[in-house]
Protein backbone atom coordinates (compact mmCIF):
# COMPACT_ATOMS: atom_id res chain seq x y z
CA UNK A 1 0.00 0.00 0.00
CA UNK A 2 1.82 3.33 -0.60
CA UNK A 3 2.72 5.94 2.25
CA UNK A 4 2.33 9.49 2.38
CA UNK A 5 -0.59 11.46 -0.12
CA UNK A 6 -2.06 9.66 -3.20
CA UNK A 7 -2.69 13.53 -4.29
CA UNK A 8 -4.05 16.83 -2.38
CA UNK A 9 -7.42 15.67 -2.26
CA UNK A 10 -7.12 12.22 -0.57
CA UNK A 11 -4.37 9.92 0.81
CA UNK A 12 -3.62 6.71 1.62
CA UNK A 13 -3.04 5.25 5.04
CA UNK A 14 0.18 2.78 4.79
CA UNK A 15 -0.72 -0.57 6.39
CA UNK A 16 2.32 -1.59 8.34
CA UNK A 17 3.68 -5.41 7.99
CA UNK A 18 3.08 -7.04 11.73
CA UNK A 19 6.29 -6.99 13.64
CA UNK A 20 5.31 -9.93 15.16
CA UNK A 21 4.68 -12.25 12.25
CA UNK A 22 5.16 -10.11 9.18
CA UNK A 23 1.16 -9.92 8.07
CA UNK A 24 -0.10 -6.93 6.69
CA UNK A 25 -2.11 -5.79 9.52
CA UNK A 26 -5.49 -3.90 8.99
CA UNK A 27 -6.11 -0.56 10.40
CA UNK A 28 -8.86 -0.88 13.41
CA UNK A 29 -9.25 3.05 14.33
CA UNK A 30 -8.68 6.10 13.54
CA UNK A 31 -8.78 9.05 16.21
CA UNK A 32 -7.72 12.47 16.49
CA UNK A 33 -4.76 13.55 18.22
CA UNK A 34 -2.69 16.66 17.96
CA UNK A 35 -4.28 19.72 16.30
CA UNK A 36 -3.78 18.45 11.85
CA UNK A 37 -2.90 14.88 12.91
CA UNK A 38 -4.95 11.44 13.50
CA UNK A 39 -3.95 8.29 15.60
CA UNK A 40 -3.94 5.11 13.46
CA UNK A 41 -4.51 1.92 15.50
CA UNK A 42 -3.52 -1.42 13.56
CA UNK A 43 -4.48 -4.76 14.15
CA UNK A 44 -3.04 -8.13 12.85
CA UNK A 45 -5.46 -10.25 11.60
CA UNK A 46 -3.21 -13.40 12.03
CA UNK A 47 -1.23 -12.45 15.20
CA UNK A 48 -4.07 -10.06 17.14
CA UNK A 49 -0.62 -8.19 17.42
CA UNK A 50 -1.80 -4.30 17.71
CA UNK A 51 0.21 -0.62 17.39
CA UNK A 52 -0.19 3.24 17.07
CA UNK A 53 1.39 5.39 14.81
CA UNK A 54 0.33 9.18 14.58
CA UNK A 55 -0.28 10.37 10.85
CA UNK A 56 -1.22 12.93 8.64
CA UNK A 57 -0.10 16.34 7.29
CA UNK A 58 -1.45 19.34 8.50
CA UNK A 59 -4.96 17.77 8.02
CA UNK A 60 -7.40 19.96 8.92
CA UNK A 61 -10.99 19.06 10.72
CA UNK A 62 -12.65 20.03 7.94
CA UNK A 63 -12.18 16.85 6.06
CA UNK A 64 -14.74 14.04 4.59
CA UNK A 65 -13.46 10.39 5.05
CA UNK A 66 -15.41 7.87 3.09
CA UNK A 67 -14.44 4.32 3.23
CA UNK A 68 -13.82 2.39 0.63
CA UNK A 69 -12.86 -1.17 -0.53
CA UNK A 70 -10.54 -2.02 -2.92
CA UNK A 71 -10.34 -5.04 -4.43
CA UNK A 72 -8.25 -7.24 -7.85
CA UNK A 73 -4.43 -8.08 -8.16
CA UNK A 74 -1.72 -6.32 -9.93
CA UNK A 75 -2.49 -4.52 -12.79
CA UNK A 76 -6.36 -4.21 -12.68
CA UNK A 77 -7.86 -2.66 -8.69
CA UNK A 78 -11.23 -1.81 -8.62
CA UNK A 79 -12.99 0.44 -5.79
CA UNK A 80 -16.30 1.02 -4.51
CA UNK A 81 -17.54 3.13 -1.76
CA UNK A 82 -20.57 1.28 0.25
CA UNK A 83 -21.69 4.74 1.36
CA UNK A 84 -22.36 5.96 -2.15
CA UNK A 85 -23.92 3.28 -4.24
CA UNK A 86 -22.77 3.18 -7.68
CA UNK A 87 -19.51 5.03 -7.14
CA UNK A 88 -16.39 3.30 -8.44
CA UNK A 89 -13.12 3.86 -9.38
CA UNK A 90 -10.53 1.28 -10.80
CA UNK A 91 -6.58 1.84 -11.73
CA UNK A 92 -3.85 -0.10 -12.74
CA UNK A 93 -2.02 0.57 -9.18
CA UNK A 94 -3.58 0.63 -5.77
CA UNK A 95 -2.27 4.36 -5.65
CA UNK A 96 -3.88 5.30 -8.57
CA UNK A 97 -7.07 3.75 -7.80
CA UNK A 98 -6.71 6.01 -4.62
CA UNK A 99 -5.98 8.93 -7.02
CA UNK A 100 -9.16 8.29 -9.36
CA UNK A 101 -11.40 7.49 -5.98
CA UNK A 102 -11.14 11.03 -4.53
CA UNK A 103 -12.24 12.07 -8.13
CA UNK A 104 -15.15 10.00 -8.62
CA UNK A 105 -15.99 10.49 -4.83
CA UNK A 106 -16.30 13.72 -5.73
CA UNK A 107 -17.87 13.44 -9.17
CA UNK A 108 -20.66 11.14 -7.36
CA UNK A 109 -20.97 13.59 -4.65
CA UNK A 110 -21.94 16.81 -7.17
CA UNK A 111 -24.50 14.91 -9.06
CA UNK A 112 -26.63 14.25 -5.64
CA UNK A 113 -28.75 16.95 -3.60
CA UNK A 114 -28.19 15.40 -0.24
CA UNK A 115 -24.58 13.50 0.61
CA UNK A 116 -25.05 10.59 2.66
CA UNK A 117 -23.33 11.41 6.05
CA UNK A 118 -20.08 8.55 5.45
CA UNK A 119 -20.12 5.72 8.45
CA UNK A 120 -17.32 5.09 10.82
CA UNK A 121 -14.72 2.73 9.50
CA UNK A 122 -15.66 -0.23 12.12
CA UNK A 123 -19.30 0.38 11.35
CA UNK A 124 -18.46 -0.54 7.57
CA UNK A 125 -16.10 -3.07 8.76
CA UNK A 126 -19.24 -4.57 10.60
CA UNK A 127 -21.64 -4.86 7.10
CA UNK A 128 -21.98 -8.32 6.00
CA UNK A 129 -21.30 -7.50 2.27
CA UNK A 130 -17.91 -5.72 2.87
CA UNK A 131 -17.17 -8.54 5.61
CA UNK A 132 -17.40 -11.51 2.52
CA UNK A 133 -15.78 -9.15 0.49
CA UNK A 134 -12.08 -8.65 2.73
CA UNK A 135 -12.91 -12.78 3.40
CA UNK A 136 -12.32 -13.09 -0.27
CA UNK A 137 -9.06 -10.56 -0.28
CA UNK A 138 -10.44 -7.21 -0.94
CA UNK A 139 -9.39 -4.58 2.07
CA UNK A 140 -10.65 -1.17 3.39
CA UNK A 141 -9.27 2.32 2.72
CA UNK A 142 -9.95 5.05 3.39
CA UNK A 143 -10.46 8.20 0.31
CA UNK A 144 -10.02 11.97 2.27
CA UNK A 145 -11.62 14.80 0.86
CA UNK A 146 -10.28 17.98 1.72
CA UNK A 147 -12.97 20.77 2.16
Amino acid sequence: MPSGYASSASRAIERPPCPKCATQMHIARIEPDQPGFERHTFECPTCQHSENTVGGRGLTTMTTRYVALIDGKAGAYGLMVPDLPDCTSAGSTITEVLNNAAEAVRLWLSNTVIAPCPRAYDDVAKDQKVKEAIARGAMLAIVVLAD
